[in-house]
């Protein structure tokens, strides 16, 4: 983002493509989450990537609480079990 926001004055059309792709990247990243469950690791040399990657994720994070409720946790199969037993014992 600093990249983008440094580009915009000086390549308005430039920064405005930067812009696109960045939340096309954002959504695929957030599309992939949601159907694989799995958080993407990627691997940087460069402290400077490191630090925009660990902005972006903070920033893509936010914008997911923002946007979705929490959702509930799944049980796993011992603990349904034990949830329809309490629930039959107290009827």
């Amino acid at each position: 983002r600093r990249i983008q926001s440094d580009l915009s004055g000086l390549v308005p059309e430039v920064a405005h493509n930067l812009r696109m792709v960045d939340e096309m990247l954002e959504g695929v990243m957030v599309e992939a989450g949601n159907v694989t469950g799995a958080t993407v690791s990627v691997m940087v040399a460069d402290s400077e990537a490191r630090r925009i990657l660990e902005e972006a994720s903070e920033i893509a994070a936010q914008r997911m609480s923002n946007q979705f409720p929490e959702l509930p946790e799944i049980l796993s199969e011992g603990e349904q079990q034990e949830s329809k037993v309490h629930r039959a014992s107290n009827h």
